[in-house]
């Protein structure tokens, strides 16, 4: 037993507590509240230690055996230290957040498995190799995960410290001496991680840390944007981009009425540039939601959104257009009258573009877009010209597209419009019989007034246009450039 301990220990704490395997009283067992905060501590330093197991020597069966038993012992603590924090009333003192903080820091400084080699874009022209040169566009996010053993101690450890800062006995300012700049920091890190497992506990930690203490708010959202910029404009790899936007959509939704300047911010230099890139796929619904949120809290910020939007349209890519189109419907939600009519021009022509994409699943998408009655009328009122563009932009979908249902569609489109607002058609067709029959009453009028004695008469002006086009190309011929 001595020896034992002497190869694989090297805590006296450690010695004393695994003499008897596992001497120590449970904490339910315990009616008195000093008793019971003395074994927590003494249990949290009996597993302070279990990042290192990782690291002891694999070759001997009889340490590979001890492995597996300190393992278990851990498990079977860390169990009873979650469920005694999760019921507890007792109020916690500094030792034992301390214990847990350190336990956590341990955790962030141990080894990881390699995350896989993000693949550089600049590579697609220059490649370094022939092995370099990608097959194919898909998006695929690679993952690697911790071997099962160490989850399941990692797992833990992270349930318990998500307790303790969730824990109404906690102790706000003496939870702040340890929860700093310095260890938000390297939780942060740890999301570029390839462990998908992993980064979800981590972003449930920054929940729990942004919800809690209110004086690393403004440290976390600045870090938010810094690990965000450094994806869009450095080229680091997308890990973990899903769950910073998924704690960034509900920082937003929190955020009071008006918006700060600084949040504005927020939104046009890190959140809409992530639409331009070629992984949006893997993180579009956490970016949607944040867009969404912010078009909700201030709707005067629609017009610079889908401006911004449209600025980038990726019209050589389908799947990403109907994304794109997504975007426009859940933001064009949140519209009113007055923020509708100052929407630029050029996003309704895109999505008049896409109306008649030969792509049948962007065109279904497009025509989709105005089944909202709502928009339908607001379009009528404040975008005539183009909503008539539309409605014929519709009428050659119907008649010439390839895609059955896409005509379908575009029809049952058509018919809804007609039934919701018919004055419009009625007066628009009525403009378009008045100005046919004006045009067959003048256009004889007009053929006359246009005959050959009127060109006779410009004769003049046209014959000076073309000397003076001679003498200027003549002048060039004989313009010589001297040499300097």
């Amino acid at each position: 037993m001595s020896k034992r301990k002497t190869s694989c220990y090297s805590s006296d704490v450690e010695k004393e507590l695994m003499d008897d395997g596992y001497p120590l009283p449970t904490l339910g067992s315990l009616h008195e509240s000093h008793l019971r905060k003395e074994i927590f501590v003494k249990k949290l330093l009996l597993c302070k230690s279990f990042c290192s197991f990782s690291k002891r020597s694999k070759g001997k069966s009889g340490v590979l055996r001890l492995r597996s038993e300190w393992i278990e012992v851990r498990k079977r603590i860390l169990f009873e230290l979650i469920d005694y924090v999760s019921v507890t009333d007792d109020s916690l003192d500094e030792e034992p957040l301390q214990l847990v903080v350190n336990l956590v820091e341990e955790l962030i400084c141990s080894e990881r498995p390699p995350v896989p080699a993000h693949y550089n874009q600049s590579s697609l022209f220059y490649p370094k190799d022939k092995s370099d040169v990608p097959t194919s566009f898909e998006v695929v996010e690679e993952e690697t995960s911790i071997e099962d053993t160490e989850w399941s101690i990692i797992q833990l450890v992270y349930e318990l410290f998500i307790q303790m800062i969730t824990t109404d006995g906690l102790d706000i300012k003496c939870c702040l001496k340890y929860i700093t700049e310095s260890f938000i920091s390297k939780i942060f890190h740890l999301f570029r991680i390839g462990d998908i497992r992993e980064r979800d506990y981590l972003k449930t930690i920054i929940h729990r840390i942004y919800r809690r203490f209110i004086r690393r708010r403004s440290f976390l959202r600045i870090k938010i944007n810094e690990f965000l910029f450094s994806y869009i404009f450095e080229g680091e790899p997308c890990y973990g981009i899903r769950e910073i936007l998924e704690i960034q959509s509900s920082i937003v939704h929190g955020f009071a009425v008006p918006l700060k300047e600084e949040h504005k911010d927020t939104l046009f230099r890190y959140l809409m540039p992530l639409h331009r890139k070629a992984e949006l796929e893997i993180f579009f619904p956490q970016l949607l939601s944040c867009v969404h949120s912010f078009a909700e809290k201030d709707p005067t910020l629609i017009p610079s959104i889908l401006s911004r939007l449209c600025s980038g349209w990726p019209s050589c890519n389908s799947m990403k257009q109907i994304l794109y189109i997504n975007v426009v419907e859940i933001v064009l939600q949140s519209v009113t009258e007055n923020v509708f009519a100052k929407i630029s021009r050029a996003v309704w022509l895109e999505l008049s573009k896409c109306t008649c994409c030969p792509h049948f699943q962007v065109a279904e998408r497009a025509i989709s877009l105005w089944n909202d009655t709502r928009l339908v009328k607001m379009m009528a009122s404040y975008r005539k010209e183009l909503f008539i563009s539309l409605f014929e932009s519709l009428d050659t979908v119907i008649e010439k597209h390839w895609c059955k249902s896409v005509c379908s569609i575009a029809l049952k489109v058509k018919q809804q419009w007609m039934r919701t607002i018919p004055d419009f058609f009625q007066r628009h067709q009525q403009k378009s019989f008045d100005y046919g029959r004006t045009m067959d009453t003048s256009y004889p009028k007009r053929k006359k007034e246009n005959e050959s004695p009127s060109l006779v008469g410009n004769s003049a002006s046209v014959t000076s246009l073309i000397e003076t086009s001679r003498d200027f190309v003549k002048a060039c011929t004989e313009y010589k450039v001297e040499s300097i």
